[in-house]
C-alpha cells in the first residue's frame, strides 16, 4: 500500500502520524472494492503500523481505531457482492502478535 510507504517515509511528527495512520485506516473501512484476500494484507499492515508509532498513548488509539477495519470492514465475495464479516478472532490474533 503506497500511501503507508509514504506515512513511513515522510511522515516524522507523532500527531502527524496519528493523524495520517488515522486517515489511512479510516479509508481503507470505507472502500469496498477489495476481495478478503486483498483485503487482510492492509488490515494486518494497518495494525502492524499502529503498534509502531512512538508514544504509547497514540498506539493505544491507533490500535483501538485499526480495531474496526478488522470488526467491521467490509469486503466483496468473488462475485462482487459487499459480505460483512465478524472478524472478532482476527481481532485477537493480530492484537496478541502486536503486543
Amino acid at each position: 500500500m503506497q500511501a503507508f510507504t509514504l506515512y513511513e517515509e515522510e511522515i516524522s511528527d507523532s500527531k502527524a502520524q496519528l493523524a495520517a495512520a488515522t486517515l489511512i485506516f479510516a479509508t481503507l473501512q470505507r472502500v469496498t472494492c477489495f476481495t478478503e484476500e486483498n483485503h487482510n494484507p492492509m488490515r494486518s499492515q494497518c495494525a502492524v503500523g499502529a503498534a509502531k508509532l512512538l508514544k504509547k498513548p497514540d498506539q493505544c488509539r491507533a490500535v483501538s481505531i485499526c480495531a474496526h477495519l478488522f470488526w467491521s470492514g467490509t469486503t466483496r465475495d468473488t462475485d462482487g457482492q459487499e459480505v460483512g464479516t465478524d472478524r472478532s478472532s482476527a481481532i485477537v490474533a493480530n492484537l496478541s502478535v502486536i503486543y
